[in-house]
């Protein structure tokens, strides 16, 4: 009668131990697609801060037909006011 029931003990620990391992590479594979994906959300949001950095930047600074402008205005204006 006790072999019984340490046999029915070492069967149910045993498949609770499987269970456990089971729930442990499903956790696992959870936790490294979710890493993968924010890996891969922290590229772009690196990708698009620097594009937008880049954008601004650009912006900042006068481009050559944007000071041609500037100067044919000034010329123009000078011309009406004579």
């Amino acid at each position: 009668m006790e072999l019984f029931r340490e046999r029915e003990l070492r069967e149910t620990l045993e498949k609770q131990l499987a269970m456990e391992q089971k729930n442990r590479a499903i956790i696992q594979k959870r936790l490294k697609k979710e890493k993968k994906a924010k890996r891969k959300l922290q590229e772009a949001l690196e990708y698009e801060s620097k594009r937008r950095e880049q954008v601004e930047q650009s912006l900042k600074q006068p481009s050559p037909s944007d000071s041609m402008r500037s100067l044919n205005g000034q010329k123009l204006h000078r011309e009406t006011q004579s």
